[in-house]
């Protein structure tokens, strides 16, 4: 696993590349603390796809109504991409996440 090699290391940034830094550095900051299961490894990508549901209301309801920010999220939570990036452990999650930030 890349990442509990990057905490031996005492590095948490990959010398090869830097395209999945940040989210390299989340499991690294996992497996620091003890967390060595799969599914806290899953967890972090769920909590991203939360925040990205999350970010997509505040965003549409800023730009547009209340309505429109209810029915974009409600989309969005129930999009079979964004569902299928939340349950793998894939730093692709946060691609979504980040632009919308």
């Amino acid at each position: 696993m890349r990442s509990k090699e990057l905490v031996n290391s005492g590095s948490f940034w990959p010398k090869d590349n830097l395209q999945d830094g940040l989210y390299i550095l989340l499991n690294a900051l996992l497996i620091k603390f003890g967390a060595t299961s799969i599914y806290y490894f899953r967890l972090v990508s769920a909590v991203i796809g939360i925040a990205t549901v999350f970010l997509t209301y505040v965003f549409t309801k800023e730009w547009f109504s209340e309505q429109a920010a209810y029915i974009a999220s409600i989309l969005m939570a129930f999009s079979s991409w964004h569902v299928t990036l939340s349950r793998n452990i894939d730093p692709v999650i946060l691609i979504p996440f980040l632009f919308i930030a």
